[in-house]
């Protein structure tokens, strides 16, 4: 299992490679670990409305 910090999400979120495709691969191969924290930090820096419902 792997904890995926905050800017690995922003990288996955932006669709930048190479974050974008492994990340993926471990969602769905279910090998991460998500924790709250780290979602409270992406929903503070949410620029707009739209962003935040993304992420939510």
């Amino acid at each position: 299992m792997i904890l995926v910090d905050t800017s690995i999400w922003i990288e996955f979120f932006r669709g930048n490679e190479p974050y974008f495709k492994k990340l993926k691969e471990l969602i769905e191969s279910s090998d991460i670990l998500a924790h709250e924290v780290v979602f409270g930090e992406l929903l503070q820096g949410c620029k707009n409305k739209s962003e935040l419902n993304f992420i939510l």
